[in-house]
């Protein structure tokens, strides 16, 4: 058990950690500056910090890589801090969930996601979502938000949304390329997704979905996807994409 900061990672690497079953951290488990964090498991936490808060800070040109985070409680699981993005890559987020109160950050803010896997979140603060962030062959997939889902300058380049319960809110640059939404709606379960006037650039949606300022989009009812989320030899979504984002 510890109350704030197992480690403090400068420079370095922390590598094959398992940080789990503490329920009253001050700020964060980790922060990492210029270093990398890799292969670790972060499970059963809680961030109490009545301030922005986040499972791990990560500042600068961070680096999170084949990293589990399960069953958190906290603002975000990684949260970024400065102009310098850092950057997370094929790291699994499972079943976290924010506290219920208004803050932007509640899953991950400030950074570069890529083959990043975001499942069962729950987003119960009133602006929960992804903030200031950029997002590359991603999957989003039964995550739920009482409020706001995709908000605040983020970006998404081959991702899949599946089965999530979500308002998506195109708000201070938010856009979409070469991205598969399926089975998606707002909070209520029915209401299908209203993009607004975000662009929609070589994305499939379905017909019910409205709103978006959409490019070369394919609309159908099935975008035909094999269990592991790839394509099938028929899918309508096969060679339509753009090579250009």
């Amino acid at each position: 058990s510890f109350s704030d900061k197992a480690f403090a990672v400068d420079a370095g690497t922390l590598s094959h950690v398992c940080l789990a079953d503490s329920s009253q951290i001050a700020s964060s488990a980790v922060d990492v500056s210029t270093g990398t964090i890799a292969n670790c498991i972060f499970t059963n936490l809680t961030i109490v910090s009545t301030t922005t808060n986040a499972v791990v800070y990560a500042q600068s040109s961070a680096r999170i890589k084949n990293s589990l985070f399960v069953d958190t409680l906290a603002d975000s699981t990684i949260l970024g801090n400065g102009t310098v993005k850092f950057t997370a890559s094929d790291c699994t987020f499972l079943r976290h969930t924010s506290h219920p109160i208004p803050k932007h950050y509640s899953l991950f803010g400030g950074g570069i996601a890529i083959r990043c896997k975001f499942l069962e979140c729950n987003l119960r603060a009133s602006h929960a979502g992804l903030h200031n962030a950029q997002f590359y062959d991603c999957v989003f997939k039964e995550v739920s938000s009482s409020m706001y889902y995709l908000n605040r300058a983020a970006q998404f380049y081959n991702c899949t949304f599946l089965n999530n319960k979500a308002q998506i809110w195109p708000h201070d640059g938010a856009a979409f390329y070469n991205s598969l939404f399926y089975r998606n709606t707002k909070p209520d379960g029915k209401t299908p997704l209203d993009f607004g006037s975000a662009p929609l650039q070589y994305c499939f949606l379905e017909s019910n979905v409205t709103g978006g300022n959409r490019s070369a989009c394919v609309i159908g009812e099935d975008p035909g996807l094999n269990e592991d989320l790839t394509l099938k030899a028929g899918s309508p979504c096969v060679d339509v994409g753009s090579t250009n984002s």
